[in-house]
């Protein structure tokens, strides 16, 4: 499906170039204020340090850049295609088994689809392809998308990757948005256990912000296989957040839940695959205040993130800097499940376009090792100076605690024990988008 819809993508922008012949100049000025055909792209790079990946020896220092290219193709309100290629490479000494260095960058299709709007007052939009889909504060994702390139790991810690193949139906008459979808999980995510299937369902959103300063809303989606490799299950999940208006700045609310109930037989996550039923559950909440009658907005959150033993986290995807997951390492050795932490931020920003962030993670085991398993402090500065233009530099210590060396965690792409040595990281990170 996703060779097809590219195909068709492309053809489709291709054919908005040709102009008939024969029209009137008034018709040919009438067409072209009509639709638009325009480049998109950009290139993200990080380049990473970490004394001591999964906590163990030796140190490691990479790079790692993603390059997009392609189209975008409109025409009015009621058509839009898009078809991007993604490059990606990695360089240096990384943790995660990469390609060596000198080999081929990895290439794959970023987003392939079209979408249509077939209905002038009508909010009802078609999206058929390969397009990013989020639900909550989380991208959908399907087993293994950090080795979604062709079975090379590249690009693992910025997993640039974000597209899924799908149908999808919005409509949204506000503050309501429903989403119906159907999602493709393509087995070349996860060349290790070549896990497949779909993940289909709806979700029902209100967005009340502007009215009382609330945002609600649930879903229920199954995840079929097709490979007997991965969890048959069906997810349940709510979430919400309240700004409570009358108070001064902004004091807010807010937290998800997900309950899986189905077939367990992910071997990651199953505590006794293909002889096991699922009856999992994860669910993060957290206080908030932005002093927004201050010129420097400064901020402070706590929260507190669970997991329960055999959770499949379906929802673990990548945003900003994280509710659902947790640090640099950590989450990939333990991959959102079975864990639960404390997570602590503070923030102010200095100008309009730079925030500075402090963040503090203290996370253990549900079910294993009692005491600490890792403390983790990042600082963080976003910058953001022009619109195509984003930076950011992370600088973080991670501690393990006592329940680390019994844990038996392992780097998922070595599949070799973690370590217990205490690790100190750098992330710089850049994006210019054209």
């Amino acid at each position: 499906m996703p060779k097809i819809v590219a195909i068709f993508t492309l053809l489709f922008l291709l054919s908005g170039v040709v102009v008939p012949r024969g029209h009137s100049e008034e018709k040919e000025s009438k067409d072209k204020k009509s639709w638009s055909l325009k480049p998109t792209g950009s290139i993200t790079n990080y380049f990473i340090y970490d004394s001591h990946p999964f906590y163990t020896s030796p140190k490691g220092v990479w790079d790692e850049i993603a390059v997009t290219g392609g189209a975008i193709f409109e025409y009015k309100e009621s058509v839009r295609a898009e078809a991007v290629l993604m490059g990606v490479k990695t360089a240096g000494n990384d943790p995660y088994n990469s390609a060596a260095a000198g080999s081929a960058p990895s290439f794959d299709i970023d987003r392939a689809f079209i979408q249509v709007k077939p209905f002038q007052k009508i909010p009802l939009t078609f999206s058929l392809g390969r397009q990013y889909i989020r639900i909550g504060t989380q991208f959908i994702v399907g087993d293994g998308i950090l080795e979604g390139f062709g079975g090379a790991t590249q690009g693992v810690y910025m997993g640039p990757r974000l597209g899924f193949d799908s149908l999808k139906i919005e409509w949204a008459p506000a503050p309501w948005k429903f989403t119906a979808l159907i999602s493709f999980v393509d087995p070349s995510w996860d060349p290790g256990l070549a896990r497949g299937g779909t993940f289909s369902g709806m979700d029902v959103e209100y967005d009340a912000l502007e009215r009382f300063g609330g945002k609600y809303g649930g879903n229920i989606f199954y995840r079929s296989d097709t490979t007997g490799g991965a969890n048959q299950m069906g997810v349940f999940a709510g979430r919400g957040e309240q700004h409570f208006k009358k108070v001064p700045g902004d004091l807010y609310l807010g937290g998800e839940f997900v309950f899986e109930y189905g077939d367990c037989n992910n071997p990651v996550y199953c505590t006794n695959p293909g002889a096991q039923t699922m009856n999992e559950h994860a669910w993060h909440v957290e206080l908030g205040y932005k002093f927004t009658q201050l010129k420097t907005a400064p901020f402070l959150e706590a929260g507190y993130l669970h997991h329960s033993n055999d959770y499949d986290p379906v929802f673990a995807g990548f945003n900003s800097w994280g509710k659902w997951y947790l640090g640099s390492d950590i989450w990939l050795a333990n991959f959102n499940t079975n864990q639960k932490a404390v997570h602590v931020e503070a923030g102010f920003s200095p100008l309009e376009t730079l925030t500075l962030r402090l963040l503090y993670f203290h996370t253990r085991l549900v079910s294993g090792p009692g005491g600490a398993l890792l403390n983790e402090i990042d600082l963080v500065a976003d910058w953001t100076p022009l619109e195509w233009l984003w930076a950011a530099l992370l600088v973080g210590f991670e501690k393990p605690g006592s329940a680390m060396g019994g844990s038996g965690l392992v780097n998922p792409f070595t599949l070799t024990p973690v370590g217990t040595s205490s690790s100190a990281n750098a992330v710089v990170m850049t994006r210019v988008s054209f």
